[in-house]
């Protein structure tokens, strides 16, 4: 179901509505905020590109803000930290997205937003989220992303390397590297 709709998503996506969409996050109307909160947690669940562009534009701190909604909440309320805790769940997923003193904060406002809901398929989401956030700072995934980003940088530092590509000599000397071009 994630993937529904995928051409009306990347539609979306190339017309700027992402860069629209979260800077409504933060408009007066708490209908509007949650019509776009709700809107990009549909587009943001096309994929890790999607997320990573939303990400771009930093809305990770708007999200928590409309987790917490605070006293005196409403139904509406409910919805949008709902719709909320979904996209920030989807955002996780963006690697180097988050320090490990935002996903602390980031932590206790998930298991807020999944100690106030009820519907056991937004409990399984959000428990997703937080098994991801407790994953990321495991020794090994520390590891791995640090060998990520060794690797990007040696791929980097070789790229006049790739630009080569060994051929076979037409003399018959062996291979030499000739221009790719």
């Amino acid at each position: 179901m994630a993937r529904e709709h995928a051409d009306s998503k990347d539609a979306l996506c190339k017309v700027g509505a992402l860069r629209v969409l979260a800077t409504l996050l933060s408009h007066e109307s708490k209908q509007v905020q949650l019509n776009s909160c709700a809107t990009l947690y549909a587009i943001t669940c096309a994929g890790r590109a999607v997320c990573k562009q939303l990400a771009g534009y930093g809305v990770l701190p708007r999200l928590c803000q409309l987790v917490n909604p605070g006293l005196g909440r409403s139904a509406q309320d409910d919805q949008l930290q709902l719709f909320a805790a979904l996209l920030v769940v989807n955002l996780l997923h963006v690697r180097g997205l988050t320090t490990k003193g935002d996903r602390i904060e980031i932590y206790n406002v998930l298991q807020r937003a999944y100690d106030d809901t009820v519907e056991t398929q937004v409990r399984d989401t959000i428990a997703l989220g937080l098994r991801r956030l407790k994953k990321l700072d495991t020794r090994k995934s520390i590891m791995k992303t640090e060998l990520r980003r060794r690797a990007k940088s040696l791929a980097k530092d070789a790229g006049i390397l790739r630009q080569t590509k060994p051929t076979i000599d037409p003399a018959g000397q062996g291979l030499s590297a000739m221009a790719a071009g």
